[in-house]
């Protein structure tokens, strides 16, 4: 969060929390009730939060429009993951022996795999991930990047 200026809290029940009182990183609380030890460590989970803004509104446009997509994006990899890992599993295949190129290699070596799955493993996750990347509900997508974002700002914004 860039504040471009500062305010003056006044009242009673403040407490101050400066990170290594080197006066870079300060933030400020006032409690409905004076409670000292309260007040520094609610002062410091703000200042561990790392807040990026307020709230929701006082998000940029440039910073919802680059989450929005990072979440379709993930969103969209982690469908087409989902549905290739279902394959694999059909056909008795562990997801997790050919989940890269290296653990095909390793765990054929090893015998866990034999050449003729490794083969069918490579097939399937090319043609399951062609076809279910190609097929993907973009209401549905649009809809958990929707949530993600939402996610997104109850993490990141102060209220």
């Amino acid at each position: 969060m860039e504040l471009d200026g500062y305010c003056v809290l006044e009242g009673d029940n403040i407490e101050v929390y400066d990170h290594m009182n080197k006066h870079t990183l300060c933030t400020m609380v006032q409690l409905n009730e004076n409670n000292e030890e309260a007040g520094h460590k609610v002062a410091m989970q703000v200042a561990a939060m790392r807040p990026v803004a307020l709230d929701e509104s006082s998000v940029s446009e440039e910073t919802k429009k680059s989450e929005l997509e990072v979440a379709v994006a993930k969103t969209k990899e982690e469908l087409v993951e989902k549905a290739v890992n279902a394959a694999l599993k059909k056909a008795g295949i562990n997801p997790a022996h050919v989940d890269s190129e290296e653990h095909i290699e390793s765990n054929t070596k090893k015998g866990w795999l034999t050449p003729e799955q490794a083969e069918e493993a490579r097939n399937i996750k090319k043609t399951v991930g062609e076809e279910k990347a190609a097929t993907l509900n973009p209401t549905m997508i649009q809809n958990i990047a929707n949530g993600r974002l939402a996610k997104f700002f109850k993490e990141n914004c102060l209220v």
